[in-house]
C-alpha cells in the first residue's frame, strides 16, 4: 500500500502501555455485553491506583489465563474464537470464527467491513492503485461472504465467519506466522474503500495456527486414478503437479502452460514423435506483466483425455510446455523444449476386440482430437495432426476432414481452406489419423477456424452429394506481433534484402533502404550518368544504380548539403519517407492533407485510397502537422504499415527519434508488400 497510508492500530510492536486503547477495549466490553473487568486490559491496570493497605501486604499469586480470558485481549476486542483448528497451507482449507455475543448498541454503532487471513501482526490491506496485496493475505469483505451464507449471525447474537483457502494459494517462506483479522468501522462513517487517505478501520485478531506439507525435490505428479484402464474410452482424470518449475516459453507470452503427453521408447524413456495429447492450464506466478510459472510450483486440472489417444501396453510421458506447443522443427529433438518431465500412467492392455465388444463399454460417439490446436495464417504451412474414433462403417459414401472458417461467434461462414478425403481403408476399427497441411495464404486473419469431420454420401438421380457434419473441433487462429514479427524476418530474408542475415542488431542506413525498395522494385535498368550527382558517391559505386533510381523515382534526393550521405542512420520518420515516396512512385499513394484532430472517424481520409479500411483498437492516426514528415507518417499509421501498440506486452511502434533497426525495417516493408498489417 502507498507510504500515506497507515491505517490505525497498524503497530502492535510498542512496549508503552497505551491507555487509549485499553479504554477502548473497555468501552467495547460494554457494547458487547461483557462485563466491565473482563474488558479491563493489562494497560488499563497497569496505572496507578489508590489500593488498601491489606491487599498491598497480601498480593495474591496470578491464576493462569483462562481461554475467555484470552479471547478479550485487546487485539481481539470482538471476542473471535478459532472453531476451524489448524490450517494446512498447502493443502488449503476452511478457516472459521465466531465472535463473542455482540450488544444491540455494538450492531448499530458498528458495520463488519473485512474478514482474512494476514501475515502475524500485518494489517488487511486493499489493491489500492494497483499495488498487489501481500503473498500472506487471503480474505474477502464480509458483504460478499455474507451473499454467499459464509457469514451468519447466530442465535446468542455472536457471529460465525468463514472463508475457504484455496490450495497451495499462500506463497511465503516457510515458518511465516499468520493471524486472522476481522475488520470494521464506525456506522456513521462512509465505506473506507472510498477514503483511502483516512482510515478509521479498527482491527480484531488471533492467531492462527498452520502447518505445510514439504514439496518435492523433482517434478511429482498425482492423479485420481492408477491406471488407465480402458482407453477406448473417453478418460477424464484430475492431475496436479508438485515441483513443476517455470517451463521453456515457446512462441510468446500467453500466461498459460501446455500439460501434454508423449509416447517413448519403453528401452530407453526416449520421448518420440509429436505430442498425442495437450491440456491448457493458467500460469499462476511469477506474475508482473505476464505469468510464467505456478504458484508454489503447482497446478490442479481436469482433463480428458479422448478415446483411442493412447494404445494399450505403451509407455506416455507427461511434461509442460509454457505459453505454446512447439511448431514442427522448433525443437531440437522431439520434447527437447519440455520441461518438469516424468513417467506418465500405464496403459492397461485388454481393447475390446470387434467380435468380443466388451459388455460394459458403452456405445461411442465419434471422437475428433488435434494435439496442436493452432493454425497461423502467417506461416505457409500449417501442419495438424487429427485423430478420429469410433467412427460408424459405411455401405455408402466416404468421411473426409475440413477447415473451416468461423465468425466471431464461432457460427461456420461456409469458407473452407481445406478437403480431404478420409480412404475407407485407412479406417481401422473406427479409428483414423491423419497429417493435414493447410497452407497459411488459405486463412483469414480474423475469426477462427474449426476442423470438421464430415460424411458424404453420394445424391441420387443425378442429385449433388449431401453432407452431413459428424463432430468438429475448434482450431485457434494465430494473428498477434510476435507472429507477424517472424513472418516479416523469413520473408526480408528470403528477398536476400541487405542485412537479412543481421536481422535483430543492425541499425539501417540510408544505403539499405534505397538498395532494399530498388531490389524490390525488380532490379531495373537505369540511365547512369557520367557523373554522380553526389560529391560523396562515385560512379563506380556497386550501388550507383539504386541511388539514381531512388533521385529519378523522387525517393530521395540526398541531404539539404548535396551529399548522398549513404552511410547515415535512418530514423522511423524517414523510413517511412521512403516507403511513402516508393509507394507514390508506383502511383499507389496521393497527395495527402491533414485530418482535423477532433474528427471522430477512424477511416482513412487519403482521397483515392482503396479499400478504405478502419481503424482498430491497437492504432491511432498520426495526428500532429508541425513534422517535417506528417504527410508520411499519416500515411503510414491509415494504412497499416506503421504505428501499432500492443497495451498488454508494452510494445508501441513510434515516430520517435529512435533508428530504425533492420528488424523494424523488415516489418514496415512486409505490411506494404502485403497490403499492410492484419493486427487488429
Amino acid at each position: 500500500m502507498s507510504s500515506f497510508f497507515t491505517p490505525r492500530g497498524a503497530s502492535h510492536h510498542s512496549d508503552t502501555p497505551r491507555h487509549p486503547a485499553s479504554a477502548r477495549a473497555l468501552s467495547l466490553s460494554l457494547l458487547l455485553g461483557l462485563s466491565p473487568l473482563a474488558g479491563i486490559t493489562p494497560a488499563a491496570l497497569a496505572t496507578p491506583a489508590q489500593a488498601a493497605p491489606e491487599q498491598q501486604a497480601q498480593p495474591a499469586q496470578a491464576a493462569p489465563a483462562s481461554p475467555a480470558d484470552e479471547q478479550k485481549k485487546p487485539d481481539n476486542p470482538v471476542g473471535m474464537k478459532l472453531t476451524s483448528g489448524t490450517l494446512n497451507i498447502s493443502e488449503g482449507g476452511t478457516v472459521s470464527v465466531t465472535t463473542a455475543p455482540l450488544s444491540a448498541e455494538f450492531r448499530a454503532k458498528y458495520t463488519f467491513y473485512e474478514f482474512g487471513i494476514v501475515e502475524r501482526g500485518e494489517n488487511y490491506l486493499e489493491p489500492y492503485y494497483g499495488n498487489p496485496l501481500p503473498e500472506a493475505q487471503y480474505g474477502s469483505k464480509v458483504a460478499g461472504l455474507r451473499a454467499e451464507g459464509k457469514a451468519h449471525d447466530n442465535p446468542d447474537g455472536s457471529v460465525t465467519f468463514t472463508l475457504d483457502i484455496p490450495k497451495q494459494w499462500m506463497m511465503v517462506p516457510e515458518g511465516t506466522l499468520f493471524d486472522v483479522v476481522l475488520t470494521y468501522y464506525p456506522s456513521d462513517k462512509p465505506d473506507p474503500h472510498d477514503y483511502p487517505y483516512e482510515d478509521y478501520r479498527l482491527t480484531a485478531r488471533i492467531p492462527l495456527p498452520t502447518v505445510r506439507d514439504p514439496e518435492p525435490e523433482q517434478p511429482t505428479y498425482r492423479y485420481n486414478i492408477s491406471a488407465i484402464d480402458k482407453p477406448w474410452q473417453d478418460t477424464t482424470l484430475t492431475v496436479e503437479g508438485y515441483h513443476i518449475l517455470p517451463p521453456n516459453i515457446v512462441g510468446g507470452y500467453d500466461s498459460q502452460a501446455y500439460v501434454t503427453l508423449y509416447e517413448a521408447d519403453p528401452a530407453t524413456g526416449k520421448i518420440m514423435g509429436r505430442p498425442v495429447f495437450s491440456h491448457v492450464v493458467p500460469l499462476t506466478g511469477n506474475c508482473l506483466h505476464h505469468c510464467t510459472g505456478f504458484r508454489n510450483n503447482y497446478f490442479g486440472t481436469k482433463m480428458t483425455i479422448p478415446a483411442g489417444t493412447l494404445k494399450p501396453g505403451r509407455l506416455y510421458m507427461i511434461g509442460i510446455y509454457g505459453s505454446n506447443l512447439p511448431h514442427p522443427g522448433e525443437e531440437e529433438y522431439s520434447g527437447s523444449l519440455l520441461t518438469s518431465v516424468a513417467q506418465f500412467l500405464p496403459v492397461r492392455s485388454g481393447q475390446p476386440s470387434d467380435n468380443q465388444p466388451n459388455p460394459d463399454q458403452p456405445v461411442a460417439r465419434p471422437d475428433l482430437y488435434i494435439p496442436y490446436k493452432r493454425i497461423n495464417p502467417y506461416q505457409e504451412m500449417n501442419t495438424l495432426t487429427a485423430r478420429v474414433s469410433n467412427l460408424s462403417k459405411l455401405t455408402d459414401g466416404h468421411y473426409r476432414f475440413s477447415v473451416q472458417a468461423t465468425d466471431d461467434s464461432g457460427n461456420l461462414t461456409g469458407q473452407k481452406a481445406l478437403e480431404q478425403d478420409i480412404a475407407a481403408d485407412r479406417i481401422q476399427s473406427g479409428y483414423t489419423e491423419a497429417t493435414l497441411t493447410v497452407p497459411g495464404e488459405a486463412l483469414n486473419y480474423q475469426g477462427g477456424y474449426k476442423l470438421v469431420v464430415e460424411k458424404v454420401l453420394p445424391g441420387q438421380g443425378g442429385a449433388a452429394d449431401s453432407v452431413q457434419q459428424v463432430v468438429s473441433t475448434d482450431i485457434d487462429l494465430v494473428v498477434n506481433a510476435f507472429e507477424e514479427r517472424e513472418a516479416a524476418k523469413r520473408w526480408y530474408k528470403a528477398q536476400q534484402l541487405p542485412k537479412s542475415e543481421l536481422y535483430y542488431s543492425e541499425n539501417m542506413t540510408r544505403r539499405d533502404l534505397t538498395v532494399a525498395l530498388y531490389m524490390l522494385a525488380g532490379s531495373p535498368k537505369v540511365e547512369l550518368p557520367e557523373t554522380s550527382p553526389y560529391p560523396d558517391v562515385q560512379p563506380n559505386d556497386p550501388d550507383y544504380a539504386a541511388y539514381i533510381w531512388a533521385r529519378q523515382k523522387g525517393i530521395t534526393f540526398g541531404w539539404i548539403d548535396g551529399s548522398f550521405h549513404p552511410d547515415a542512420k535512418v530514423y522511423d520518420s524517414s523510413a517511412v519517407a521512403f516507403l511513402y515516396r516508393y509507394q507514390r512512385a508506383q502511383g499507389k499513394v496521393p497527395a495527402a492533407k491533414p485530418r482535423p484532430v477532433s474528427s471522430a472517424s477512424k477511416k482513412s481520409s487519403l482521397p483515392g485510397d482503396s479499400p478504405v479500411r478502419v481503424s482498430r483498437s491497437h492504432w491511432s492516426d498520426y495526428e500532429r502537422t508541425d513534422t517535417a514528415f506528417w504527410r508520411e507518417s499519416l500515411w503510414a499509421t491509415q494504412q497499416f504499415i506503421w504505428g501499432y501498440t500492443d497495451y498488454d506486452r508494452r510494445y508501441a511502434e513510434d515516430f520517435s527519434s529512435d533508428t530504425v533497426s533492420s528488424s523494424e525495417f523488415s516489418v514496415m516493408l512486409y505490411r506494404m508488400a502485403h497490403g499492410g498489417s492484419r493486427l487488429k
